[in-house]
């Protein structure tokens, strides 16, 4: 009775089971052949491969230099994305730190105001017919340089400034000649 390596070697060297092999040595000489199938063929271990290999890792450790000559900083060697990175990083940080450090020259009277606040400018406050309509007004606006400065609020008074300097009293003067779109105009 032979075991299961005798069964392996057998069919590797190609031997064919004796004529008076027991129904054991039938079974495990199957079983041998399912495993041979499910292993890939091994080359055997040649002496001349190794040499070979031997002989290119040691002239790849001959053409590779143990000592890099120059300074500190090339010692090491970078991809050339981390040489760029670091460039932009150091751009950046620089940019970041003269924005810290450089300021626009403020006013003596500057003063804090939010988006929503208006200027300290003089006004008219103005009563506008029923009859109106926007497009009226506005119209009328744009022909005497003025603007909405608020309004309507709730008794139907808008706030209206000049949209050049000095000329308030000529929007004055221009909304109380337009009787027909306004009722009163008072100066602020």
């Amino acid at each position: 009775m032979a075991d299961l390596k005798d069964h392996l070697r057998d069919i590797r060297e190609g031997r064919p089971l004796p004529a008076d092999a027991t129904p054991e040595d039938h079974q495990d000489r199957a079983l041998a052949e399912k495993i041979l199938l499910a292993q890939p063929e091994e080359e055997p271990f040649n002496d001349f491969a190794w040499q070979r290999v031997k002989r290119t890792i040691e002239a790849d450790r001959e053409a590779a230099p143990t000592v890099i000559d120059g300074p500190w900083w090339s010692q090491k060697r970078v991809a050339p994305w981390q040489l760029a990175a670091s460039i932009a990083l150091v751009a950046l940080t620089v940019q970041f730190a003269g924005s810290l450090f450089t300021t626009a020259p403020v006013k003596d009277d500057a003063t804090y105001q939010t988006a929503g606040s208006t200027e300290e400018r003089p006004t008219l406050t103005v009563a506008f017919v029923p009859e109106a309509t926007e497009a009226d007004i506005r119209a009328l606006l744009l022909s005497v340089d003025a603007t909405f400065v608020s309004g309507p609020s709730a008794l139907g008074l808008y706030e209206i400034a000049a949209t050049r300097e000095g000329t308030l009293e000529e929007v004055q003067s221009a909304l109380e000649e337009a009787d027909d779109l306004v009722e009163s105009v008072q100066r602020n």
